[in-house]
């Protein structure tokens, strides 16, 4: 390219620029990146969302050997909780390999891997007992649960099981299962609350520890419009203190 010297005049003889709403830059035997200068990056307001994602990824980055260790969740009992907070709603996040919750990772074939999930999602579904809060009066909006790693699509064994279990109220989080592979599957909980005071919220009490004995360490990476922090919860100091 630049034997040839692709320059202004080169392309004014064999192209035409159409001026219309975008913004067209001629570069002059320049490169791109000095022609366009400031020009090259245009900040725009980023979304909450975005910002917990780069908070999130600068805090295990900050602690190489915290975010080496989350590398092994699937084999260490880590999980990881993302929390943030914006105008009133207050968004919450676990992600967990499977393993973790079930003692497996592989897609639930058999009654007994399915009725598994179906038990461990409607554990997952039981908020009051997961989180509790210092203060702020959020109450509960809605709850998802993504078992999608587990279960093959249109599975109405599992649709079946999962009725069951829940007018059953059958509870048995220790539940064997022998993985078939070395899958690295996630279930992904998240909640939504709204809180009217959210300045009196300085803490969040975790209870995960409780319902899922496999489950070891919490990693926490929390957002607050003014604040933020990283925190690793144990089954001895599960309590999220924003300051």
């Amino acid at each position: 390219m630049s034997k040839v010297r692709i320059d202004s005049a080169i392309v004014r003889n064999r192209f035409s620029l159409n001026r219309s709403e975008e913004k067209l830059v001629e570069v002059r035997n320049r490169c791109v990146c000095c022609a366009l200068g400031e020009n090259l990056i245009e900040i725009h307001r980023l979304n909450f969302i975005v910002l917990t994602i780069v908070f999130a990824f600068v805090a295990q980055s900050a602690n190489s050997a915290e975010y080496a260790a989350s590398l092994d969740a699937h084999l260490h009992g880590l999980s990881e909780l993302n929390i943030a907070m914006e105008d009133e709603i207050l968004e919450i996040q676990l992600t967990s390999p499977a393993m973790n919750i079930l003692g497996f990772a592989h897609k639930a074939s058999t009654q007994e891997h399915l009725a598994a999930v179906a038990s461990a999602e409607l554990q997952l579904r039981k908020h009051e007992a997961l989180f509790l809060f210092s203060d702020g009066h959020c109450e509960h909006v809605k709850t998802s649960i993504d078992v999608s790693d587990l279960i093959e699509n249109d599975n109405h064994a599992y649709a079946n099981q999962k009725n069951s279990i829940e007018h059953e109220h059958a509870h048995n989080p220790e539940r064997e299962g022998h993985a078939q592979h070395d899958s690295h599957s996630e279930i992904i909980a998240s909640y939504q609350y709204r809180c009217d005071n959210k300045s009196n919220l300085s803490a969040i009490t975790v209870n995960f520890f409780r319902l899922f004995s496999r489950i070891h360490k919490i990693h926490v990476m929390w957002v607050k419009p003014a604040q933020q922090g990283a925190v690793t919860l144990t089954s001895n100091n599960h309590i999220i203190e924003f300051r």
